[in-house]
């Protein structure tokens, strides 16, 4: 009987375990589909509504911003010893990081401009919040 108990238990525990453990969401290539509008989403449309925005029209650079945001955040919360990815970083920083890359690289998508970006940035990533 007390094998049986502990053996519940240790299922329970290793249950819990890997549910609170974050997975990666993509397929058995590595693949998964990101959300852009279409016609968006490459490094060179990310270039061009950069300049847009310069020009004082702003809302397919916004686009980008949001999306870069939304991407930070979930790496943050999905990426095991990592509380900010952007260090001591911030978004005016990251802009002209990925403006230089994508000038390299105009015809890769953005997301992989991104991926290479957290790839970059995280040997210098804050692993907790300066309070702890």
């Amino acid at each position: 009987m007390k094998t049986v108990s502990l053996w519940i238990i240790a299922a329970a525990a290793l249950s819990f375990a890997s549910a609170a453990a974050p997975t990666c969401a993509a397929n058995a290539n590595g693949d998964y589909n990101t959300s852009f509008p279409q016609n968006e989403g490459t490094c060179a449309t990310f270039m061009s509504a950069r300049d847009e925005g310069r020009r004082g029209s702003h809302s397919r650079e916004n686009a980008y911003v949001a999306w870069l945001m939304g991407y930070v955040t979930a790496y943050n919360r999905l990426t095991a010893d990592t509380y900010d990815i952007e260090g001591h970083c911030d978004l005016h920083t990251l802009l002209p990081w990925l403006e230089d890359h994508c000038k390299a690289h105009p015809l890769i998508s953005f997301p992989d401009a991104v991926e290479t970006l957290t790839n970059t940035l995280y040997p210098n990533r804050l692993k907790s919040t300066s309070s702890e």
